[in-house]
């Protein structure tokens, strides 16, 4: 439970502080890029999940939303607001990956449980290129101050249509409104992972951390590691950004 309350305070205090920012400033901001996570969906295994796409309720989706919720709010000050949900970002310097290097190196690296949960992932310069997209793009329609031609757009281009916007409360009727889900278009499977992983370091991969070791060890934020969710880029795809690392390997070998 404390872990809980500053993992929500993490979120939420710092958001607040930006909109109280966006409250009093006598210039508005062009954009507010707020984070956020795939988890938002909930655990839901290898269904296909879209920015369309309904959630499950867990404490995951929860911490999320609350925090896309506040964001949201700096539509009430007319700023607009991309919400990115990200997934599991790859490079060795952080995350996942860096965590992962030791016991991998030592050749004691394996899969999690059965190793069929699907893992949403997306390169670091991928997550930064897709960010620049996004900004580039709203900001274009922003310099139009057309909220007709928005709207026109948003025919053609998922990421600013009304249904995008999906919360516990319901759809969020805003044009001024995007999100986008920051994964790779091809999410893999923990045990390609792991291979992937293990082939990039020249090591073996024989092991596995049983499901009942993992929910001892983490409790319940085992499900992070245990349930897999098959997360899809489609608003992105839709907008145009072609990504550099489409494929797992590419996002590793790319690090040689």
């Amino acid at each position: 439970d404390d872990r809980k309350e500053q993992l929500m305070a993490s979120r939420i205090k710092p958001t607040q502080s930006i909109l109280d920012f966006i409250a009093r400033a006598s210039t508005k901001p062009k954009l507010l890029v707020s984070g956020s996570a795939i988890g938002w969906y909930g655990t839901q295994g290898d269904k296909p999940l879209t920015e369309n796409s309904d959630y499950e309720s867990d404490f995951a989706h929860t911490l999320c939303d609350e925090w896309e919720q506040l964001a949201l709010k700096a539509t009430h000050h007319d700023v607009p607001v991309a919400i990115v949900r990200t997934g599991v970002v790859i490079h060795p310097e952080g995350g996942m990956v860096a965590k992962l290097l030791l016991p991998f190196k030592f050749g004691v690296g394996g899969q999690l449980g059965n190793g069929q949960q699907i893992m949403s992932w997306i390169s670091r310069e991928d997550w930064v290129s897709a960010v620049i997209f996004i900004i580039e793009q709203q900001l274009k329609l922003t310099n139009d101050s057309d909220v007709n031609h928005i709207e026109s757009l948003a025919q053609d281009n998922a990421p600013l249509s009304d249904s995008t916007i999906k919360t516990a409360s319901g759809t969020v009727n805003d044009t001024h409104t995007v999100v986008y889900n920051l994964t790779a278009p091809n999410p893999v499977t923990n045990h390609t992972f792991t291979k992937a992983l293990g082939s990039w370091l020249h090591r073996p991969t024989f092991f596995t951390l049983p499901e009942f070791l993992l929910k001892l060890m983490f409790g319940e934020m085992s499900t992070l590691l245990i349930d897999g969710q098959k997360v899809l880029p489609q608003a992105l795809l839709d907008a145009g950004y072609s990504f550099k690392h489409s494929t797992l390997q590419q996002a590793l070998e790319n690090q040689k």
